[in-house]
């Protein structure tokens, strides 16, 4: 209203219905942020007297959340307690990263905050206002690389928050597997409680280097329980139970060098070379060595000259026949397809059996791919993260700790055991039958643009990874 920066509207009866700030809710990378909602949370503590939360733009250009704070009785609370009493009860991204105490908040002439009268943060802390201080040593060098990497950031400072760069908790798990792999020990909860590089370089420790073979693995491998229990369904069709990823690819990306990179990843990643061959005694399961694997290729359809609906015919009629050509005994887990649909650029389509792939693998097969696909094009030696745990060993493992006396305990345990005793979990309607045949699926069809929004603009607006599997 007026130039108060009141935010309100007229009802129909004549009143005025007021909605607060017009400044207070703000977007930091991508999440739209109440600001009156941190500061309703900061006024909980038991010593925080009043408080307020603005947007601070750092010299580099990063957004940031900037509290200012007054306490009882001028008593002193640090920035640690501060951060840990928010962690409980807000997300990673409404925490902020400066936290100022002063002795009273500025007020105006109608006793608002005059938050133009806040102090600076780069005033009340010099660092905050230092340029980029690239890292110092081969420990920082490590950090800053993974977090370039994985943030997709050109450049990172030893003083760069991880938070205001776009981390968060999902991006962390990454980040730390990432760093052990590298030889760093280090835990989500350090990177919470030191979020910059060379917080993490000052309390990282050494991870005992896996002793695993970088060779290819050849030869049988066990059925894994999940295994075993796919086999053991007998579906008519088991070659077509297969995951697929369809791809948004640059009109530039050279099919030459794409191809090369899958045939790379083929040799690298063994499950993409296994085979399973049926038997009198059952599925008999085999790591193809890779010169005995028929080197995977990528097929290449032009439909730029379709119209938009003759191309998505095409597209999807393609998908089908690569999707019912996989072979389990022949080791054609994977198929490629690279589409060139004109102006509407091209597509990249994946298709890999479920007993080769998961969800957690996808994830990983695509940063790798990104990765060989980068090098290759910029004439750099290919190199990947180590691998860990082969599969066989995996599948060794399990099988020999399902015949293990520690199983055996377990299930010694569980068939001799009483459950009479136990108590129904509540349910809303205790008279219904609440039994697994009276489950119900709902279904629902999106439009276009809501197909779009789910799968581009939250993805973007909220940092998170939707994965549709056809």
């Amino acid at each position: 209203m007026y130039k108060t920066g009141d935010k309100a509207r007229y009802l129909s009866d004549g009143n005025i219905e007021f909605l607060g700030r017009a400044d207070n809710q703000v977007k930091i990378r991508g999440f739209r942020i109440e600001l009156s909602e941190i500061e309703s949370v900061l006024r909980q503590h038991p010593n925080i007297r009043e408080n307020t939360v603005l947007i601070w733009e750092e010299q580099s250009g990063n957004k940031g959340l900037v509290a200012y704070f007054v306490t009882n009785n001028e008593s002193e609370v640090s920035s640690n307690e501060l951060r840990d009493f928010l962690q409980q009860k807000l997300p990673d991204y409404m925490i902020p990263s400066i936290l100022i105490q002063l002795k009273a908040l500025p007020l105006t002439s109608n006793g608002k905050i005059d938050r133009q009268a806040l102090p600076a943060p780069e005033n009340i802390n010099p660092e905050l206002a230092a340029k980029f201080v690239a890292p110092r040593n081969s420990v920082e060098k490590t950090i800053a690389k993974i977090w370039s990497g994985v943030l997709k950031i050109e450049k990172v400072g030893i003083y760069d928050n991880f938070f205001e760069l776009g981390g968060d908790s999902i991006i962390s798990i990454q980040i730390i597997a990432r760093l052990n792999q590298a030889g760093l020990q280090l835990t989500p909860k350090q990177l919470f409680d030191s979020p910059t590089v060379a917080g993490l370089a000052a309390v990282v420790g050494n991870v005992s280097k896996l002793e695993v073979e970088q060779a290819p693995v050849a030869g049988l491998v066990p059925l894994t329980p999940i295994q075993h229990w796919f086999f053991e369904q007998n579906f008519s069709e088991p070659h077509h139970s297969n995951q697929s990823l369809l791809l948004e690819v640059s009109s530039e990306i050279d099919l030459a060098l794409l191809e090369q990179s899958v045939q790379y990843l083929q040799q690298h990643h063994d499950a993409l070379r296994l085979r399973f061959i049926p038997q009198e005694s059952g599925w008999q399961q085999i790591n193809g060595r890779p010169e005995e694997v028929a080197k995977v290729s990528i097929l290449y359809k032009d439909l730029s000259i379709l119209p938009v609906e003759p191309q998505e015919t095409a597209l999807e009629t393609t998908a089908t026949e690569l999707q019912a050509s996989l072979n389990l005994a022949e080791g054609l887990l994977m198929r490629f397809a690279l589409f060139d649909l004109g102006e509407q650029g091209k597509r990249l389509l994946l298709v890999i059996h479920h007993l080769a792939v998961d969800g957690v693998s996808w994830r990983i097969l695509i940063e790798d791919l990104e990765q060989v696909y980068q090098q290759l094009s910029q004439k750099q030696a290919i190199q990947l993260p180590l691998k860990t745990t082969s599969f066989k060993d995996w599948s060794e493992f399990l099988q020999d700790y399902a015949q293990s006396s520690q199983l055996q305990q377990e299930l010694d345990y569980w068939l001799k055991g009483s459950f009479q005793d136990i108590s129904r979990l509540p349910v809303d309607y205790p008279d219904g039958t609440n039994i697994e045949k009276y489950t119900d699926t709902v279904s629902v069809s999106l439009t276009v643009e809501e197909t779009k929004a789910l799968l581009q603009d939250v993805p973007a607006t909220y940092h998170t990874q939707i994965m549709i599997y056809c």
